[in-house]
């Protein structure tokens, strides 16, 4: 489970450590290489027995390692060799119609999207370069700090009152569009029942003739039913960007804090650590 007792920062700042990858090479005699990759994606480990040297830090350490109950339960770690997502960083993959999950973009030849379940501090979000304001009206964003899950509200909601099923799909809505959707562009629907539902619901479905409240899209539905649902209609294209900071979700490798005060100097005592090991927790 995961609790919200952050990992002391007085340590993290000391912390040895970073992001794992899991690959098996296999040679050949003629001394030929082969990778395979087994992780798609990375996880992070970092070592904070050196970071926590004098008894204050340590006992800070004690404290936050009985709160969580040792391996129980995982927490959030700042990473202070890699915390800030900065612009051309951030990026959103694709979840459904309107949901993204944020990320951060490293590289650009081979780049690779790591997965940002628990950002946090200034975000901001921009469409095509323009920042976004938070809410729930039209073309405004949430997002769940305990996801990541980022959440776009569609320009313009319409009811559908009719459907004809056919090779390409015809549907009516209750009034038109404020601007009609463009020809080639992505339109939503949801909530419609009927047989065609699974070909229709939360699925991209391109615009190919509209005539004020009659859209056709390229989707064929000869033979099915459809009845209700609603039209969303979005401002295509668009690219989804943001900046801001993340935390690391960690556990701690050990049931056991291992500790030994090894010397009092000017200071108060001094502790030695053999090893103490957090793990990232994929979300």
């Amino acid at each position: 489970m995961y609790v919200p007792v952050e990992f002391p920062m007085c340590i993290a700042f000391g912390a040895v450590g970073g992001p794992e990858w899991k690959t098996v090479i296999a040679e050949n005699q003629g001394g030929f290489e082969k990778t395979n990759q087994i992780w798609v994606f990375n996880r992070h480990s970092y070592d904070v027995s050196t970071a926590a040297r004098d008894l204050n830090k340590y006992q800070s350490l004690i404290a936050h390692f009985n709160e969580v109950r040792g391996r129980a339960n995982y927490f959030p770690f700042q990473d202070f060799l890699d915390f800030e997502v900065s612009t051309g960083q951030g990026m959103v993959s694709y979840v459904s119609p309107g949901i993204s999950q944020i990320g951060k973009l490293y590289g650009s030849t081979n780049p690779y999207l790591r997965k940002i379940t628990r950002p946090r501090g200034n975000l901001k979000f921009f469409r095509s370069g323009v920042e976004m304001t938070p809410g729930g009206s039209a073309g405004q964003y949430s997002i769940d700090v305990e996801t990541g899950v980022l959440t776009v509200q569609p320009d313009e909601i319409r009811t559908v009152t009719s459907h004809t099923p056919g090779t390409q799909h015809v549907f009516e809505v209750s009034t038109a569009f404020t601007v009609d959707p463009e020809l080639g562009s992505e339109i939503y629907l949801s909530g419609v029942t009927g047989s065609a539902s699974q070909k229709l619901n939360s699925m991209p479905l391109t615009v190919v003739a509209v005539s004020g409240q009659t859209i056709t899209v390229a989707v064929n539905t000869a033979g099915l039913t459809a009845s209700g649902g609603n039209a969303f209609k979005r401002a295509s294209p668009y690219v989804i960007t943001w900046t801001g900071e993340f935390v690391v979700p960690v556990r701690y490798q050990s049931d056991q804090l291992p500790g030994q005060v090894v010397n009092k100097g000017d200071g108060g005592l001094f502790v030695q650590a053999s090893s103490i090991i957090l793990r990232e927790v994929r979300e």
